[in-house]
């Protein structure tokens, strides 16, 4: 016999801010820098990496229509 649940979810936490990659070069302290001053371009990329990475983690293929997405490598094609 077989059942099946069903369970809201809470949807990820959304950051207030992204850290700058640390650079010996560049002391920046690790400021935080708000979503806001970020271009959307930036945060498209940013997401759509973010997306990539849970496919990635969850060991799942992309839906048949984000078919544009290389099974392989996650890679936008």
């Amino acid at each position: 016999m077989k059942a099946m649940i069903e369970l809201e979810l809470q949807p990820f936490t959304v950051p207030n801010f992204v850290r700058p990659v640390e650079n010996p070069d560049v002391s920046r302290d690790g400021q935080a820098i708000p979503l806001g001053a970020l271009d959307s371009n930036t945060l498209d990329q940013m997401c759509r990496e973010f997306r990539v990475a849970v496919f990635k983690k969850a060991e799942k293929e992309f839906p048949p229509q984000d078919a544009r997405y290389c099974s392989k490598c996650r890679a936008i094609v």
